[in-house]
């Protein structure tokens, strides 16, 4: 059987999905890491990883977080368009991806990124907590 999605276009799918699956897989192979093997680590077949970081799935945040620790990464790096280097250009182009989106639309990835924001200064907040390697 045919997965629906071969020979899909790939501007058909969310761009944050793309730029996530991207960068997931920049991370993977820049650590010598084979797809068969981030998917034994992350417990997901091979053709499940190859669908993320092609972009034509997304993930919850939990899955998102997992990511980062396999890769050994933080959420930035794997949630930002590594194109989009300062802020102000960052947040413009976000507007634009949303700019034409229905209102229901906007308050997910509203939610996502208030669920995503928490995530991150929890995390932060207990690694600043943490003592340093080697300290008393």
């Amino acid at each position: 059987m045919k997965s629906k999605n071969v020979g899909k276009d790939d501007s058909s799918f969310p761009a944050y999905q793309r730029i996530i699956g991207s960068n997931i897989k920049s991370h993977r192979e820049a650590k010598g890491m084979t797809q068969d093997r981030l998917a034994d680590l992350m417990n997901y077949t091979r053709g499940h990883i190859s669908h993320i970081e092609s972009g034509q799935r997304g993930m919850s945040v939990a899955t998102l977080l997992s990511f980062c620790e396999m890769l050994d990464t933080d959420c930035n790096s794997l949630v930002n368009d590594p194109i989009s280097s300062d802020k102000e250009t960052a947040i413009e182009e976000v507007c634009a991806l949303l700019r034409n989106r229905p209102e229901t639309y906007i308050a997910g990835v509203k939610s996502f990124i208030s669920t995503l924001d928490s995530t991150i200064s929890k995390t932060t907040a207990a690694n600043d907590k943490r003592p340093l390697a080697g300290a008393r």
